[in-house]
């Protein structure tokens, strides 16, 4: 039993995706497009194995520029190595601590450069911050939310793999804080759709760790939100996922609040061709600071950060018609399409 992709398929069907032109030519939302791909390689759906698969996809190390590093720097990267190692002696694996001792190292760094580039370039952030982090993979992003920046943590997720792996690490760290809530678990329960939205709306906060399903990122309330991170995923998704994610954590990001990117900076085939950056610019986001550095030869990834300026919401049926408008044909539920506007 998968009670994930049981949410999902129940989600679909009360909000409509599949049926007529939505499902035919704009597919959902929900899809990671290479997950299938991903997922096919490995034995492991849940628990230490599939834990560890997510671990080790940070394996490069590059060390932290002048322009990001911050006097705190070098304490955060080490209490994040600790704290991962301590979770891995907690879920059972602590005799792995040392051949995984690389994808521990080089987490940790990447975490803490993220932390560093947005206490330096987000000045006036909240000093404790609601944080969204959009597609969390591993979820390693909270461990500095929670323990250095101070404020409440929420993971929006549409991967059943990822969301799986997440649980194990939300639950570690809710041990430290004050609980976790998976609102999957919930419904799964019995709970009703709107009671979990209703859950979902008021369980994040100062020190709490939240986990919320993309199928109910609209549960999340307008402008709730002080600090928003994307990382490794934006160009990872479908027409239908950008408009998505895009439209809603615009939607949650208050006034003032800031939006950090981090990938290559590149759109790739297959998935989507909106340039994002270009569209929070078209939102009223204003660039605070974009690092002018080649991706896997200065640093992993390229990290920028914007600020909010006004409240200019569309809704996912506006945002998807006015960048992808009409699609002659959808293969694959959303995976591939032909924009033909």
């Amino acid at each position: 039993m998968n009670d994930v992709l049981d949410s999902l398929n129940r989600a679909l069907i009360r909000q409509k995706w599949m049926l007529g032109d939505r499902w035919n030519r704009i597919g959902h939302p929900f899809i990671w497009v290479d997950g299938k791909q991903q997922q096919s390689s490995t034995l492991f759906m849940d628990g230490p194995g599939a834990v560890l698969q997510a671990l080790s996809i940070y394996y490069e190390e590059y060390p932290t520029l002048d322009d990001v590093r911050t006097d705190d720097h070098e304490k955060v990267f080490e209490n994040l190595s600790e704290r991962l190692r301590e979770f891995m002696r907690r879920m059972g694996m602590g005799g792995l601590v040392e051949e995984y001792a690389n994808y521990i190292h080089v987490t940790a760094l990447t975490r803490a450069q993220d932390y560093s580039f947005i206490k330096r370039y987000a000045a006036d952030l909240a000093g404790e911050p609601a944080h969204l982090d959009i597609g969390p993979g591993f979820g390693s992003h909270a461990f500095y939310s929670l323990f250095h920046l101070g404020g409440g943590y929420t993971g929006v997720e549409a991967s059943d793999f990822y969301y799986n792996v997440q649980r194990h690490t939300y639950r570690y760290l809710g041990a430290h804080f004050t609980g976790y809530h998976d609102p999957v678990i919930e419904e799964a329960l019995g709970a009703s759709p709107d009671a979990v939205a209703a859950n979902i709306a008021k369980a994040s906060g100062t020190g709490k760790v939240s986990h919320v399903p993309s199928w109910y990122f609209g549960a999340l309330p307008d402008r709730s939100r002080d600090l928003i991170t994307a990382t490794f995923m934006l160009n990872e998704v479908s027409p239908s996922g950008i408009a998505w994610l895009l439209s809603h954590a615009n939607r949650v990001l208050r006034e003032g609040g800031y939006f950090y990117i981090r990938d290559s900076h590149r759109v790739k085939p297959n998935r989507h061709q909106l340039r994002y950056d270009e569209v929070l610019g078209e939102l009223g986001y204003e660039r605070v600071r974009h690092l002018d550095v080649q991706n896997r030869v200065d640093m992993f990834g390229i990290p920028r950060i914007y600020q909010k300026t006004r409240h200019d919401a569309l809704s996912f049926d506006d945002m998807f018609e006015r960048y992808f408008g009409h699609f002659a044909m959808a293969a694959l539920l959303g995976e591939y399409m032909q924009n033909v506007k």
